[in-house]
């Protein structure tokens, strides 16, 4: 189930990309479930992290969909944003947000259907795929995507996420080969990251979301062109 909000403060302008979402939802069997927002000062002040989507006027009242996106990007740096928009030049900052694309209004179903592709692949990215781990206490089931980075150190494997972290015996050659090859790259001789977690990087250096992490020169090639993959593609 697809969680979907829509930012708009057009009445009509709402309706007819909603009729869209369902047309698409019969036409490529998904489910989903959209929220209305007219108000995106209210909508990001109130906002939890709980969408898959979400579709933002650029042109809102009070707070403009671009600050808001701004806004939204400080509480949510994950969720796929497409902005909706009259003029298309209104949408060229897009990137600086991370927007995954831009719809002119008024919104066809021809043009969000041949979108929609490109949005469930990025948030099946997102999700990731399930792995089972043999950990030092049993067995245990985690989502990749919840993988921050994974190190070795004395051939015990330690897999760090956001509320956890897992202890494992193996070697970092498996655990790369386990892992999707198209969301995982390898930054040093004892360390896997996650490319989506990515904050920024620093010279030979990788910021996560509370640690730093070197990128040695051996991997450093083929570690930003595996970046570099990652971020054209998404």
């Amino acid at each position: 189930m697809l969680e979907i909000a829509i930012v708009e403060d057009e009445k009509i302008a709402a309706q007819q990309l909603w009729a869209c979402l369902e047309r698409c939802s019969q036409q490529q069997g998904f489910q989903y479930h959209a929220q209305i927002f007219t108000d995106g000062l209210q909508f990001v002040t109130q906002y939890r992290p709980e969408y898959n989507i979400i579709f933002m006027d650029i042109m809102l009242p009070r707070l403009n969909g671009m600050d808001t996106a701004r806004q939204l990007r400080k509480l949510d740096p994950y969720v796929c944003l497409v902005f909706t928009t009259n003029m298309a030049q209104f949408a060229i900052n897009g990137y600086e947000v991370e927007a995954v694309d831009f719809i002119l209004k008024p919104v066809t179903y021809s043009r969000l259907s041949s979108l929609f592709g490109k949005i469930l692949h990025k948030i099946q990215i997102q999700k990731g795929i399930e792995l089972t781990i043999r950990t030092t206490g049993g067995i245990q089931r985690i989502l990749s995507s919840d993988i921050f980075y994974v190190e070795i150190a004395d051939h015990l494997l330690l897999y760090h996420m956001e509320r956890q972290n897992i202890e494992s015996w193996g070697t970092l050659k498996k655990a790369l080969e386990e892992l999707p090859s198209d969301t995982f790259s390898q930054c040093n001789k004892s360390c896997i990251v996650n490319l989506s977690k990515i904050r920024s990087l620093q010279g030979n250096k990788v910021l996560l979301e509370n640690v730093t992490l070197s990128i040695s020169r051996g991997r450093k090639k083929e570690f930003l062109s595996d970046l570099d993959t990652y971020l054209r593609r998404g």
